[in-house]
């Protein structure tokens, strides 16, 4: 009898996440073919030749349905009933759209006018230094080798920044 309980808390516990979930994939079914109609429309598309391989127009416009679909997700988590133990979370959701955005408005911008590497590097930059700002990083984490806890606020403090950096732009 326990162990049905237990199974249903569990169950109860992960009807949350297969809510936003569920909006979040058929959100991305739905709105993929409307952005790559819009993409092949607005001429925000791949000509096939020289490096591109493929025979016919492709959009770039992907990104829109995987956009609106992520943020949607967001949006709608903290509508549902769940514990919230974190008290920064609203201020690290924040961050993590003003981010989103940012990447969002460059990858439209970069699909139409295909700016150079080390721009896409300064804008990957600046969204992962909006994250940081915003409290999302890595302060703590398994070593893979002992998978013992390792804590750098109190080991390396100045590494928290940096290695938080390099993970998000990575």
């Amino acid at each position: 009898m326990g162990s049905r309980v237990h199974a249903a808390r569990r169950a109860q516990h992960v009807m949350p996440f297969l809510f936003v979930f569920a909006i979040s994939f058929t959100l991305s079914l739905l709105l993929t073919p409307l952005a790559a109609r819009m993409g092949l429309r607005l001429n925000l598309a791949d000509q096939p030749g020289g490096r591109r391989k493929h025979t016919g127009r492709i959009a770039r416009t992907g990104g829109i349905a995987i956009f609106v679909s992520f943020v949607a997700g967001i949006l709608i988590t903290p509508l549902l009933d769940l514990p919230r133990t974190d008290p920064n979370e609203f201020i690290r959701m924040g961050g993590l759209l003003i981010g989103l955005f940012v990447v969002f408005g460059f990858g439209l911008l970069d699909d139409r006018f295909e700016f150079r590497p080390g721009l896409q590097f300064v804008v990957q930059a600046c969204a992962s230094l909006i994250a940081i700002a915003s409290l999302i990083i890595i302060e703590r984490f398994n070593n893979p080798f002992t998978n013992q806890e390792v804590n750098l606020s109190e080991i390396a403090p100045w590494l928290i920044v940096p290695l938080s950096l390099f993970w998000l732009m990575a």
